[in-house]
């Protein structure tokens, strides 16, 4: 008869390969056999959630979490329920203490930034943005957020260095082109900002395609 852990770790290959509802039932078995298996909330949780089911969400994971209050995962993962939620004062919480837990889980600070930066707290996010790059600098989405709030700052010479970066690391990324191209438009730097747009145009980017046909206009180019 199959015990605990062979129900569980079939609900995980389950849930990685996207069969979430024959997650659930594995991981359902898995903690009818042993109530104590914090891991089997916590995936269970996850497998909810992907489902939009967060009330049964945020019940697994406040059982994991009396479980073991030192479960990082159950109180990230809860911070993302909430935050899928709408209730981000509640997922800024679970946030800082997954981040109390495991300081360098740079997912973390980069979900918690863009919280902050949703509630207008533009200097927590930039905070938590830095922290993020800080721990994997490998990451380009603290990078494009970052220069998201400079550039909401006014702050346009470290915006444009933060999407240089992630379009070094990813030479097709057309929404850091196409906001390149803003940059530069708000610089009057017209035509060195048409080639980014043309560029994130190429890569489907539709407001870039609009805003290079209004620039060659702009600067006479159309026939």
């Amino acid at each position: 008869m199959p015990n605990a852990l062979t129900y569980y770790n079939r609900g995980v290959k389950h849930q990685d390969a996207g069969r979430f509802n024959d997650a659930i039932t594995d991981f359902t078995s898995a903690l009818a056999l042993d109530s104590s298996l914090v891991s089997a909330y916590v995936n269970r949780g996850l497998a909810y959630s992907d489902l939009g089911k967060y009330a049964e969400a945020l019940a697994d994971y406040a059982k994991a979490i009396a479980l073991n209050p030192s479960a990082q995962n159950a109180h990230f993962n809860r911070g993302t329920t909430y935050e899928l939620m709408g209730r981000y004062a509640e997922a800024i919480e679970d946030y800082a203490t997954a981040i109390t837990l495991y300081p360098n889980d740079a997912q973390a600070f980069y979900n918690r930034g863009n919280l902050y930066r949703e509630l207008g707290d533009l200097k927590k996010a930039l905070n938590d943005f830095n922290d993020a790059i800080r721990i994997d600098p490998t990451l380009t989405r603290p990078y494009t957020n970052r220069a998201g709030v400079y550039f909401m700052l006014g702050l346009y010479a470290e915006a444009l260095q933060d999407y240089w970066v992630v379009v070094q690391m990813d030479p097709n990324d057309s929404l850091a082109l196409n906001n390149i191209g803003t940059i530069l438009v708000n610089l009057d730097r017209l035509s060195d900002a048409l080639p980014f747009f043309e560029r994130s145009a190429q890569l489907g980017f539709r407001d870039a395609q609009q805003a290079a046909a209004q620039i060659r206009r702009e600067l006479g180019l159309t026939t």
